[in-house]
């Protein structure tokens, strides 16, 4: 109810009534509340983005050590099969921190077989270790970027993710109609 109006109610009502992923943050007014402009977790990107994508969910080993109770830990048990997630020393996956433009980019093309290509989107991360990975996603129509005041593009992965982005990448990535990448582990 707290989207109402609001520039992306359409890309979250698309999550639930299309993609099947009910994304609220809790109640307002008695009424499901999205949250939109809020931080996203790692436990959020792993539910929406791979729930979006049709992640299957059964069979997988626990391997991580610190997202047991999280209520999409069947989400993080299959990013981590799949090797979407891979994870931090001592078998941590971090489920409670605030995902990262990065981490949606990393997620995005660990989990689609994204267009490979040679054009440089962005302007503030060359030579970066993910520069080839933003440019995957945005020749993908996944992330456009920011205006960086000289007439180019900035991708800014250090900038937290919000739950907006989430929605609006999963609605993106059906409306680009991707296909995810074999989910054999």
């Amino acid at each position: 109810c707290d989207d109402d109006g609001s520039g992306n109610e359409g890309a979250n009502d698309r999550l639930q009534n299309e993609r099947g992923i009910p994304f609220s943050c809790g109640k307002l007014a008695g009424s499901p509340a999205y949250c939109g402009g809020a931080h996203a977790t790692r436990a959020d990107v792993a539910y929406v983005l791979l729930g979006a994508a049709g992640i299957p969910l059964g069979g997988h080993p626990i391997e991580l050590n610190d997202d047991d109770n999280n209520k999409y830990e069947k989400y993080l048990n299959a990013a981590k099969a799949f090797g979407i997630f891979n994870g931090y020393s001592g078998d941590k996956v971090k489920p409670n921190d605030i995902a990262t433009r990065d981490t949606l980019a990393t997620v995005l093309d660990r989990t689609y077989a994204l267009p490979a290509t040679t054009t440089d989107y962005f302007t503030d991360d060359d030579g970066e270790p993910g520069e080839n990975v933003h440019n995957r996603c945005a020749a993908a129509g996944l992330f456009t970027g920011y205006d960086d005041g000289h007439g180019g593009r900035a991708f800014k992965g250090d900038a937290k993710a919000t739950r907006n982005m989430l929605s609006m990448l999963a609605t993106r990535a059906a409306d680009g109609l991707l296909v995810p990448k074999d989910w054999t582990p």
